[in-house]
């Protein structure tokens, strides 16, 4: 009998990276950002695939930290270079544990200049 999964990462992004900044969050009774991401279609172990999710991941982190396709591009600029942003993205390649996926990802933040971040469309 084939039962079919189906894959999902719910993302939890926060707004702060800092330590002292997510030690008051978890005090206070501000929501945490969560943006679903769904993958069942995605086979990670395929460079396309995980390049695809790559993608998915950072338009996750953009939402999960206040910017949409209706944001100026300006703000999605500041977004897309935020603490926010790359914490949140690290955080949801971390959880997938997805040897080509983190590959992927880390070629990205190798690349000269040293820039941890996905192009903004």
């Amino acid at each position: 009998m084939e039962r079919t999964v189906k894959k999902s990462l719910i993302c939890t992004l926060a707004f702060l990276a800092a330590a002292p900044a997510i030690s008051h969050a978890a005090t206070s009774n501000k929501p945490i950002n969560t943006v679903k991401v769904e993958y069942n279609d995605l086979d990670l172990s395929q460079p396309a695939d995980a390049a695809k999710m790559l993608k998915r991941l950072d338009n996750a982190a953009m939402e999960a930290c206040g910017a949409d396709e209706g944001s100026l591009s300006d703000y999605k600029w500041a977004v897309h270079h935020s603490d926010c942003h790359a914490t949140s993205l690290n955080r949801a390649v971390a959880a997938l544990d997805a040897p080509r996926l983190t590959e992927l990802y880390q070629a990205r933040l190798e690349r000269p200049g040293g820039e941890a971040y996905i192009s903004v469309n």
